[in-house]
């Protein structure tokens, strides 16, 4: 889950998971809701099986470049 600044409602966002060469492959599309006037919020709920790194990524558009998150670690025990 996460938010996205400026606002981007209805805008699809990429959830993407790191491949073992290093390159990210997207693995869910999420459309982004109303959170506000100033943002918008996403949330998606995935099965992990094993350690993973991802990141969010908004592709480009007219009035905005490609946003890309930090990468996030997640452990799985």
């Amino acid at each position: 889950f996460g938010t996205v600044r400026p606002e981007q409602d209805g805008r699809v966002l990429q959830l993407q998971r790191r491949a073992r060469g290093g390159s990210y492959r997207t693995v869910a599309r999420i459309r982004l809701t109303d959170a506000g006037s100033a943002r918008s919020r996403f949330s998606k709920r995935l099965r992990v099986l094993g350690d993973a790194v991802f990141r969010a990524r908004l592709p480009a558009d007219r009035a905005h470049e490609v946003g890309v998150s930090r990468a996030k670690r997640l452990n799985v025990p």
